[in-house]
Order: structure tokens, then C-alpha cells, then sequence
């Protein structure tokens, strides 16, 4: 669902949503309820507002240790970032 989603230069709503779902064979009502329910409502509360704290404009974003990044990434230097971050803590206090 999700590859298809991200490739698709078109604005989504539910229909749209629904139909990719049955496309692949997907319980599309179910998908729609799970997607209205309070417990993603929170998710996607804590998500925009961790995006708010870092100044994240879209997707793909992250942080990893003290590094933020915007924008895709290869795995090779994704790999690299986090080695650094691991071998070189930001140690406080």
C-alpha cells in the first residue's frame, strides 16, 4: 500500500485509498476505519509535532543523534550517519 502510495503524483482521499486497498486485494473498509481511529489521530498528532520541532516540511525526514536530515538518502551513508552517532555520543551534563 505504501509503494503505491508514495508513488502517486495524485492528491488522495479516501476513494482513492479505498481503491488501491481492493486493488491489492486489502480489506478497504477496514483499512478506512483502522485509519479514523483515535489511536492514528495520536500518532499523527505526535508525528506532525515532532515535525514541528525540527523544522520537517516533508517527507522523507529525519533525525538520527544530532544530525537531521531532509530528503532520501542512500542505505550505504544512512549506515554511515548512524555509525557516527553511535561511535561519537553527544554525552550532556
Amino acid at each position: 500500500m505504501h509503494a503505491r502510495l508514495i508513488r502517486s503524483p495524485a492528491v488522495t482521499d479516501e476513494s482513492y485509498i479505498a481503491a488501491i486497498a481492493e486493488n491489492l486485494d486489502l480489506d478497504a473498509d477496514r483499512l478506512l476505519e483502522d485509519m479514523r481511529s483515535d489511536a492514528i489521530e495520536r500518532r499523527l498528532g505526535l508525528t506532525a509535532a515532532i515535525a514541528d520541532v525540527f523544522g520537517f516540511i516533508g517527507t522523507p525526514a529525519f533525525a538520527v543523534g544530532r544530525t537531521v536530515f531532509m530528503g532520501s538518502i542512500p542505505k550505504v551513508s544512512l549506515r554511515k550517519l548512524i555509525a557516527e552517532e553511535v561511535s561519537n555520543p553527544c554525552l550532556i551534563g
